[in-house]
């Protein structure tokens, strides 16, 4: 058996035999506790340094759709490594100017109407709107490249043609969290003005247009049903998938533009984390599914698994 050639510095704990052996590691338990510093083994630290870590890769990815917040976070995360005796202090005060950072991006992205746009799978603008019929609308921390993947793949390996993909710009998961509180809770009205501009555009060219909606957008559809014309949805389909919103609250706003032929159809699994904590009331789903989904890193919730699960290629 291996031990280590320098002694921990200290005996961690006199009462308990294991820690007299400074040689040993994490009480002689490294499978299932860690001692980065000798010092003391505990649960704790070990979920600190896994936070951590998800938060460098979380940071890693957005960095090129939010290269501020990234980096203060990157360097939050650095810094409480350093070891010296104001690298808390640094550390926390890096970690909250970023998180202010990323609230205020939010924010600012809720009021600016430049951030929705109508793309095909080329990820060009579209506007000749008399040529979308099948349209899917996406949901938070997808990029230009990520929305055009969606659609190719989906055009290629699935049952299902879409036209253009209705897309909301990203600025890093936190950032377009506080956006979709924006609009869920307040109704703010640029984000709406554009999504209803869009969606009003799509039926007055192909009044029987289907539009597939997945997460966020399932709140900005919802709110944007509020300010549509009387019966102006009343020969479009409107599939919900991962929904971010209580159903009857979705129901109730579609009635007016749906009509009494509309179609509204809600697709969610229970363990999509998204849907357990914001669209039920049901506190086992919110619990249960709600851990799941996290413990999963949300794999459920994942757009493309519903449309394989919706539209199967035979």
């Amino acid at each position: 058996m291996g031990r280590f050639i320098t002694a921990d510095t200290i005996v961690q704990d006199y009462s308990n035999p294991q820690t007299l052996n400074r040689y040993t590691y994490a009480n002689n338990n490294p499978v299932n506790n860690i001692d980065p510093d000798g010092h003391k083994w505990s649960w704790k630290k070990f979920f600190r340094h896994l936070l951590n870590a998800v938060r460098v890769v979380v940071d890693i990815i957005t960095f090129p759709v939010n290269p501020v917040g990234s980096t203060l976070d990157i360097a939050s995360v650095v810094a409480s490594y350093t070891g010296g005796r104001d690298s808390v202090k640094v550390s926390n005060i890096l970690g909250w100017t970023a998180l202010a950072w990323n609230v205020g991006q939010g924010i600012y992205n809720a009021l600016d109407p430049k951030e929705v746009q109508l793309l095909n799978a080329e990820g060009k603008i579209i506007t000749d709107y008399s040529q979308v019929h099948n349209t899917l609308a996406t949901g938070i921390n997808t990029t230009q490249e990520g929305a055009k993947d969606i659609l190719i793949k989906a055009n290629r390996n699935l049952a299902v043609k879409y036209d253009a993909i209705i897309w909301n710009k990203t600025h890093g998961p936190v950032s377009d969290f506080i956006e979709s509180g924006i609009v869920k809770f307040t109704g703010s009205k640029t984000l709406l003005n554009e999504y209803t501009k869009i969606i009003s555009t799509v039926v007055s060219a192909n009044p029987a247009a289907v539009f597939d909606v997945h997460s966020e957008a399932t709140i900005l559809f919802t709110r944007a049903f509020q300010s549509l014309p009387a019966n102006s949805l009343s020969q479009s389909t409107i599939n919900y998938f991962g929904t971010a919103v209580l159903e009857s609250t979705a129901r109730n706003s579609f009635l007016i533009p749906g009509g009494s032929t509309g179609i509204l159809t809600f697709d969610s699994r229970f363990s999509d984390p998204i849907t357990s904590l914001f669209g039920t009331l049901n506190p086992i789903r919110m619990g249960i599914g709600g851990s799941i989904g996290i413990v999963t890193a949300g794999a459920p919730h994942n757009i493309y698994g519903y449309l394989s699960q919706r539209y199967p290629k035979n």
